[in-house]
């Protein structure tokens, strides 16, 4: 909910509410830059990525502000802004960045479950792996 912002246009002011779009602002390019380790260098996860000495992450915050201070400054709290359907987009990015981060911790947890039973990659990539892609299709049907 904090991360992901719902445009709803059967609900009262399409699901307008500008307190919680305004931090969805703020939570949202800091959430994308962290899971996608965008401001992370190499497989480091304590070496801040620099844009010529200038740690990326402050930058990430700064537009982050910015953008949230124009939500801030140009909309109201009673009727969504004209740029409403704009969150509609976000939402969707945000989501599949959301499906991302969870099927890569899933994949991280089936490779630790290897190691611990002493089970080889390819195994794993033949079997549980490839149950996994499976299960859609599945549930599907």
């Amino acid at each position: 909910m904090i991360t992901i912002p719902v445009v709803d246009y059967e609900k009262e002011k399409h699901n307008w509410n500008k307190i919680l779009n305004v931090l969805q602002c703020m939570t949202c390019p800091l959430f994308s830059a962290i899971v996608t380790k965008g401001i992370f260098a190499g497989d480091d996860d304590f070496n801040l990525k620099t844009l010529n000495g200038f740690p990326v992450i402050v930058l990430i915050v700064l537009i982050s502000i910015v953008l949230s201070g124009i939500v801030w400054c140009t909309s109201k709290h009673d009727t969504q802004p004209k740029y409403h359907d704009l969150f509609a987009y976000m939402g969707f990015v945000i989501s599949v960045i959301w499906i991302y981060s969870i099927a890569n911790e899933i994949v991280n947890l089936l490779q630790m479950l290897g190691i611990v039973f002493h089970i080889s990659n390819a195994i794993l990539g033949l079997t549980l792996l490839a149950w996994g892609n499976s299960i859609g299709g599945t549930c599907a049907r």
